[in-house]
């Protein structure tokens, strides 16, 4: 169960959960802030994010619900219950996507173009999110006797590797990357959001090494299969497609 941080009335309110919020207002304000940067209109924004979150919760359970189905099949009932916790970034990113495919197809955007504006919002949206993971108490690391530990509470309790903390400065990394880079070149539609790709798949295939998750193949867990898969792709997206990103470059 996600700790409580307080209730107004009868509503609950947890710690992730409230992340969470922030963590898509956030994306929210940054992309309505892109819409206005590229000419587009602002209403477009709220569309295109309530896209990313239903799609991405969706997604992000449907994952994990897939990777416990040992569990789930004998509890269906709980498939629903996200109090109880369970979501899968990587779930996440696809469901998002397909929202946000299926919004930008509808009001006639530039598929690059909206990739390029939703990029640094996941990662700002990412960073934010690893707060609730914290005070959650997941996405946990391995025991450490180092001095990058955390003592959580029971039953977890430590010193284990602050995995959520590397997550989200890596993640804010990310994003201040993106936004430099943007700024400071104009680029071809679609570049930045297959750099965010490959660079996040390198950060997250080598923080999965501190955490506790389940050996799949070859020593390796699901996400760095994933993020293996998703390096390999990124990276052979810039090298056959962009090997000049400039826009000016290339007339795009």
């Amino acid at each position: 169960m996600y700790p409580e941080l307080g209730r107004i009335g009868s509503l609950v309110i947890h710690s992730y959960g409230l992340a969470l919020a922030a963590a898509f207002l956030a994306a929210f304000a940054w992309i309505r802030y892109e819409c206005g940067r590229r000419g587009l209109p602002k209403e477009y924004a709220a569309d295109l994010v309530l896209a990313a979150a239903f799609g991405g919760i969706v997604g992000a359970r449907l994952a994990y619900v897939v990777a416990h189905w040992d569990y789930f099949s004998r509890h269906l009932l709980d498939v629903v219950r996200l109090q109880e916790g369970g979501l899968v970034f990587y779930g996440g990113v696809i469901g998002g996507a397909a929202g946000v495919a299926t919004v930008a197809r509808l009001r006639a955007l530039l598929p690059g173009h909206v990739a390029d504006m939703a990029a640094p919002a996941l990662a700002l949206g990412a960073a934010i999110g690893r707060i609730g993971c914290l005070l959650n108490g997941c996405c946990y690391g391995r025991p450490t006797e180092g001095p990058f530990g955390i003592t959580f509470p029971a039953p977890l309790g430590g010193p284990r590797f602050a995995t959520q903390v590397f997550d989200g400065l890596y993640n804010l990394a990310i994003f201040a990357g993106l936004v430099l880079i943007s700024r400071r070149w104009s680029l071809r539609s679609g570049f930045l959001f297959w750099v965010y790709a490959a660079t996040y798949s390198v950060f997250r295939f080598g923080v999965e090494f501190l955490r506790e998750n389940p050996v799949l193949i070859g020593g390796l867990s699901g996400a760095q299969l994933i993020s293996i898969g998703l390096f390999v792709l990124s990276s052979g997206v810039l090298i056959l497609r962009y090997r000049e990103p400039l826009a000016q470059e290339t007339g795009e």
